[in-house]
């Protein structure tokens, strides 16, 4: 995720009361992408060549990574994804303290 998508979605966390999920977000975003520069540095040093993904694999390495153009609806497609677990998620869930309530999807739910 560059650097401008954080800025909004911290702004979009902060005026929405939703900064737990929005951390989450973007630390998972984080540890993912430290443990594939690991990796890949691994791999150059070794000499081993990278292996083609299967499909699943590659949903998820596009997920996790952004390679998707901008304005194309694969790229739209994460940021409603993300969108909708930071603005869905109940606070309980992910230990929000700060959050009040169960949420939009616990309303739904009936929580």
């Amino acid at each position: 995720m560059e650097r401008p998508e954080r800025i909004v979605l911290f702004m979009i966390g902060a005026f929405t009361n939703r900064m737990a999920a929005v951390l989450w977000v973007i630390l998972i975003l984080s540890i993912v992408t430290v443990a594939d520069r690991i990796y890949f540095t691994w791999r150059e040093t070794h000499g081993i060549p990278e292996r083609k993904l299967s499909l699943p694999a590659l949903v998820l390495w596009r997920a996790f990574f952004w390679t998707d153009e901008r304005a194309s609806w694969s790229y739209d497609l994460w940021v409603v994804a993300i969108l909708a677990f930071v603005w869905l998620t109940p606070p309980a869930w992910i230990g929000d303290p700060v959050a009040p309530g169960p949420g939009p999807l616990g309303w739904l739910l009936g929580l």
